[in-house]
């Protein structure tokens, strides 16, 4: 999910719409008299308005997720997300159950455009996470959260493995490059600061220097998840299966930038004021358990797949830098720091 605000009040969308729209598209509702739709709860991302339903129909209830697309960006739709969705759950096939992705219901392009997805079984990675590895947490809540992480890093193996080769790594490149180069003008035009300027700098110099090295990297092309943090996981159950939600990143990407994008993600998001830093260090250990690659050869790779993280990392801090106070800036400077200690 892409920086994801608090929970809010339901928004005011058409859901007797959405209503109509399950009829048509859903088998199951195809011909029901009492089907209603109830809002539960609601959630802004910056693409889109995410939103919990439940499905009263006759004496049964479900829930389903519905996301409205409110900012239409190239590469990043709703469009974009279900198609991907479909792509990944033809790699999760019968063979490997332990391993899912989230059930589309349908998409609908006209208005309103929603994507309407089945609501996923299991306990969210970042819940189980975030309760284990508080100081002072029960042992229990500790190994939940260390077999979690071991599972999505299996989940990732998995994936990378089922989807190599499936772009050339002369078209990833130019496309990480370009990505790199815009987002090095909007921190400048920003003004993020001497240290982040530095920190692009550094970035955009290891982007440069890797074209040459493209020859080396036709078995390092993979399907990448794009948004690989906790809270778009949940599992399932002892030793538990995997299933992956919001495929709106998605694309072709060099092996190990979902799995650097993970390890950023606990290291920026789990300080010490309160979770253990030992406990953290072991959901990574069981992590890079779990996908059991090695990125240490090609260095330069791991550092280009840094670079890249790094870079949407400070997007997002100048964005909400723009609308935050004198705290909200420092606290910003702290990250900008952890970046640099991470990159290097």
């Amino acid at each position: 999910m892409n920086n994801d605000s608090n929970n809010e009040r339901p928004h005011e969308h058409d859901f007797e719409k959405i209503t109509e729209l399950l009829k048509t598209h859903v088998a199951t509702y195809r011909n029901s008299n009492s089907l209603s739709l109830e809002p539960c709860e609601a959630r802004k991302t910056l693409l889109n308005d995410v939103v919990k339903c439940r499905i009263h129909d006759a004496d049964k209830q479900s829930d389903i997720y519905v996301k409205f697309e409110k900012v239409l960006t190239e590469g990043e739709s709703l469009q974009d997300e279900f198609n991907n969705i479909i792509k990944f759950r033809s790699l999760f096939d019968s063979t490997k159950p332990q391993f899912d992705c989230v059930e589309p219901l349908f998409y609908n392009n006209d208005h309103p455009t929603v994507l309407v997805l089945k609501e996923c079984a299991g306990d969210n990675v970042l819940d189980i996470i975030d309760k284990g590895c508080r100081w002072f947490t029960p042992a229990k809540h500790d190994e939940y959260a260390i077999e979690a992480a071991e599972a999505m890093g299996r989940w990732l193996n998995h994936l990378e493995t089922a989807s190599l080769g499936i772009e050339k790594p002369i078209d990833v490149y130019n496309r990480v490059k370009k990505s790199a180069e815009n987002a090095g003008e909007k921190i400048y035009a920003r003004n993020s600061g001497d240290a982040a300027i530095s920190i692009v700098k550094s970035c955009l110099k290891d982007m440069g220097g890797a074209m040459e090295k493209m020859k080396e990297m036709e078995d390092k092309i993979y399907l990448a998840h794009g948004d690989f943090h906790p809270g778009n996981f949940f599992a399932v159950g002892k030793q538990p299966g995997i299933t992956a939600i919001d495929f709106q990143l998605a694309r072709p990407q060099f092996v190990g930038y979902d799995a650097l994008y993970f390890e950023q993600a606990l290291l920026m998001s789990f300080g010490p004021s309160k979770f253990s830093p030992y406990s953290i260090r072991k959901i990574l250990d069981a992590f890079w358990q779990g996908y059991n690659r090695s990125l240490d050869d090609p260095l330069w790779l791991k550092r280009l797949l840094k670079s890249q993280l790094v870079l949407r990392a400070l997007i997002y801090l100048s964005t909400i830098s723009q609308t935050g106070g004198v705290l909200r800036r420092f606290v910003n400077l702290l990250d900008i720091y952890k970046l640099r200690r991470w990159l290097m």
